[in-house]
């Protein structure tokens, strides 16, 4: 498959940077547009709740050369969302095949656990049960809500044929873990409840990691 990643290259150090905002930021369906999501915004998501780290440099730059998404400024706006769609399935796809967490077009959450064990370890015991919760409900979610059977089969035109149900459930994930948040690694600011109040209103988690004044 396109998307593998061999094993021996993963080292699951959790906090190691992840610059995964170029498939899920650009990808998840908000009606208004990202735009509308990052706007006024003066907070990250990043910065009002310390969500452990899924996959470290390594596995993301792989899948990023495998997969590489480029804004053209100045193109059609529906064009250019198209093929950041296709491009943030295959990278999702890839990092998520990498962390054990689907194969066979199927997601694996016994295998993303498993591959978690050192992100489990090093973080707080109510983050850890969240993350573990999380993933079983955002995989029950891919399993039955109309919005994600829709795309369960659904995979980008060109060549790569990327399934798109690992992007859709890791914009879950996060945003979950998000909405639920340990007090104890809660930014208890206005801007953050604000961000809440973005998902809520269906924007995707990954569409307010970056400050929009930091935006290439």
């Amino acid at each position: 498959m396109p998307w593998q990643v061999t094993p021996k290259t993963i080292d699951m150090s959790p906090y190691v940077a992840i610059l995964v905002a170029a498939f899920l930021g650009v990808v998840a369906g908000h009606p208004g547009g990202h735009g509308k999501c990052s706007a006024n915004l003066t907070l990250t998501v990043d910065e009002c709740c310390k969500i452990p780290l899924l996959a470290n440099e390594t596995v993301v730059d792989s899948c990023k050369k495998q997969f590489p998404f480029k804004h053209e400024h100045g193109k059609d706006g529906e064009g250019q969302h198209a093929k950041g769609h296709r491009a943030g399935a295959c990278l999702a796809g890839c990092i998520l095949n990498a962390l054990g967490g689907f194969k066979d077009d199927s997601l694996d959450t016994a295998g993303f656990k498993k591959s978690l064990g050192q992100v489990f370890k090093t973080s707080t015991t109510e983050m850890s049960q969240l993350l573990r919760q999380s993933i079983d409900e955002c995989a029950a979610q891919v399993a039955v809500d109309p919005a994600f059977l829709r795309n369960s089969g659904q995979k980008s035109d060109n060549a790569q044929a990327c399934n798109i149900i690992p992007m859709l459930f890791m914009n879950c994930l996060y945003g979950r873990v998000f909405e639920k948040c340990p007090r104890s690694e809660w930014n208890n600011r206005k801007e953050c409840t604000a961000l809440k109040d973005k998902l809520k209103g269906g924007c995707p988690y990954f569409a307010l990691r970056k400050h929009p004044k930091r935006e290439n």
